[in-house]
C-alpha cells in the first residue's frame, strides 16, 4: 500500500508542476501579424481564452487534460488501489499528444518544459502500473 502512495504523490508531484507551468503567462504561443509585413510573438497562459480564440486549440485542451490527471492523483492518493495507478497510466497521453500538438510553429521553452514533465509522468505512470501488478 505504501508503494501505491507514494507512486501517486510522484505522478501527483509532476502533474503539479506542469500545472504550475501551464498557469504562467509563458507557454501558450500566438504570431501576430503587423501591417509592415513583421511578426510579433505573444505568450499567453495555457488557461488564456486568447489562444484558443485564435485557433490555438492545444494548450487549453492540455490544461484541462492536466487538471483530470491531477484529480485521477489525488484519488489514487485517497483510495491506494491498483485499479486507478493504470487510469492514471492510461489517460496520462492525452496531455503528452495535445501538449506536442503546437510544435510546428507555436512551441515556447515553457512549452517545452510541459511535455518534457507530461511526458515523464506518463513514462512513470507505466512504470508504477506495472510494478504494482
Amino acid at each position: 500500500m505504501k508503494s501505491i502512495r507514494k507512486n501517486a504523490l510522484i505522478l501527483l508531484s509532476g502533474t503539479a508542476a506542469a500545472l504550475i507551468l501551464e498557469a504562467l503567462p509563458f507557454g501558450a504561443v500566438l504570431n501576430f501579424a503587423t501591417p509592415d509585413g513583421e511578426t510579433i510573438r505573444k505568450t499567453f497562459s495555457y488557461f488564456s481564452p486568447i489562444a484558443y480564440g485564435y485557433a490555438n486549440f492545444a494548450p487549453l485542451l492540455t490544461a484541462l487534460f492536466t487538471c483530470w490527471q491531477i484529480i485521477f492523483c489525488v484519488v489514487a492518493l485517497i483510495s491506494q488501489k491498483k485499479n486507478h495507478l493504470r487510469l492514471i497510466s492510461r489517460t496520462s497521453l492525452l496531455p503528452v499528444i495535445t501538449s506536442i500538438l503546437p510544435l510546428i510553429s507555436y512551441f515556447s521553452v515553457t512549452a517545452l518544459f510541459i511535455s518534457l514533465i507530461l511526458i515523464l509522468v506518463f513514462i512513470l505512470s507505466i512504470i508504477f502500473q506495472k510494478q504494482s501488478k
